[in-house]
């Protein structure tokens, strides 16, 4: 997994089924350390990047990825209440893939949303 270390939290990328948007257990638990995070530094926010593997076409994957994105902020804001002024959301269908998509392995690595967590607003 790719990790970001930004304000001293490292998250692991939020993986997807294919053409799905359902968040996994072990998802969820990284999701909850984010806002467990953001709770405790009221100027942390959350910076969440959706992305598809190239399978379908592009208005397919770049209404997924934002789907993807908006379960994630969702979660945050519905289970932990972080605010939305505290999300920003990005999404990206099948751009910037990490890994080529020519197995279906690497394409599951590429269906992610990616969540940096930052620190002071400006």
């Amino acid at each position: 997994t790719t990790e970001t270390k930004l304000a001293g939290l490292k998250v692991d990328n939020i993986n997807f089924a294919h053409n799905e948007t359902a968040l996994a257990d072990k998802d969820k638990q990284e999701l909850d350390k984010v806002a467990e995070f953001m709770k405790g530094h009221p100027d942390a926010y959350a910076v969440i990047a959706g992305y598809t593997d190239n399978v379908g076409t592009r208005d397919h994957n770049e209404g997924l990825s934002r789907r993807r994105a908006e379960m994630v902020g969702g979660y945050l804001k519905e289970k932990h209440g972080i605010d939305d002024s505290r999300m920003v959301l990005f999404w990206y269908g099948p751009e910037n893939p990490i890994v080529a998509n020519d197995t279906p392995e690497n394409q599951a690595k590429n269906r992610r949303v990616e969540v940096n967590v930052g620190l002071g607003k400006g």
